[in-house]
């Protein structure tokens, strides 16, 4: 604890808020990034989800027509945004703040005499837990910057909207109020910060779980994984995660392992005996169908 409390009270170093998050989910996670990270061009699939992400945070703009973008990055833009909230009221797009030896930025802040409102941009049709998780991140980080916000929204793609003429930003994007939720959270947001702080040198300790998918997928599994065989228990055809990792933790990997009286599903039946024993199985009727 006194370690942590002097590290972000003197060290320049700022974490960004998606390392905490990532420390958050799996210490190895956040240990591979900082000392042996994987270099890799992201995925097709990936690009295009960076692409729509984008997209739709210049969409979300258009709610806010009086907004001014920071134009600096890091410590410069902290600086930046320092210096515009001192104004009596606006909006800022991509503003940064770094509090609690933490740099994070709001896709939306906006201000006047009610106080500061902050907005996270998503490009999904709905709310998803991680999302309660950055925005109260961000909130920590603000609050240890000496912005007092007093309420957060997340901004989110309404999936039953049908474009008929010009495009209708007030319809196509939700406004959902998150700020009740990210309040309970702050206690457990901050020994977050400080247990990803605390993360040392030697590489921890942390067996595969479900936290090496959950929230975010981890680009390090290739490493943490490569002890499990292919096909296992983990290539079931809709078994919940949570009881692969209980076959897992006793043992039970391959298919040749799994007890005979292991409750599956006939498609998981099928799957196991034409992975063994090279059964094929077509099923003429529902193709025909």
């Amino acid at each position: 604890m006194i370690r942590s409390f002097f590290y972000r009270l003197f060290s320049k170093k700022r974490i960004e808020a998606p390392g905490i998050l990532k420390g958050m989910q799996c210490p190895k996670r956040y240990w591979f990034e900082t000392h042996d990270p994987l270099h890799h061009e992201a995925a097709s699939d990936e690009r295009l989800k960076m692409m729509m992400r984008t997209q739709v945070k210049e969409a979300a703009k258009g709610l806010f027509p009086e907004g001014v973008a920071v134009t600096k990055e890091g410590k410069a833009g902290a600086d930046e945004t320092k210096q515009r909230l001192r104004a009596p009221s606006g909006v800022l797009f991509n503003a940064v703040f770094e509090g609690e030896g933490v740099r994070a930025v709001s896709d939306v802040v906006a201000w006047d005499d009610e106080g500061v409102r902050i907005y996270q941009v998503k490009s999904s049709s709905g709310i998803k837990e991680s999302y309660y998780t950055e925005s109260a991140l961000l909130w920590q980080v603000m609050r240890a910057a000496g912005v007092k916000v007093n309420k957060a929204f997340v901004i989110y793609l309404n999936n039953r909207y049908e474009r008929n003429g010009e495009l209708d930003l007030f319809s196509l994007l939700e406004v959902k109020p998150i700020t009740q939720v990210l309040r309970r959270r702050q206690d457990a947001i901050r020994q977050g910060i400080l247990r990803v702080q605390r993360i040392g040198a030697a590489m921890p300790e942390i067996a595969i779980g479900p936290q090496c998918n959950d929230p975010y997928p981890c680009d390090y599994r290739i490493r943490c994984w490569a002890h499990v065989p292919t096909p296992s228990v983990f290539d079931l055809h809709k078994l919940p995660g949570k009881k692969k990792f209980e076959l897992f933790r006793q043992g039970i990997v391959r298919f040749e392992e799994i007890p005979a009286d292991f409750p599956l599903r006939p498609e998981q039946t099928r799957q196991i005996e034409a992975e063994l024993r090279g059964r094929e199985f077509i099923d003429a009727p529902a193709i025909a169908a």
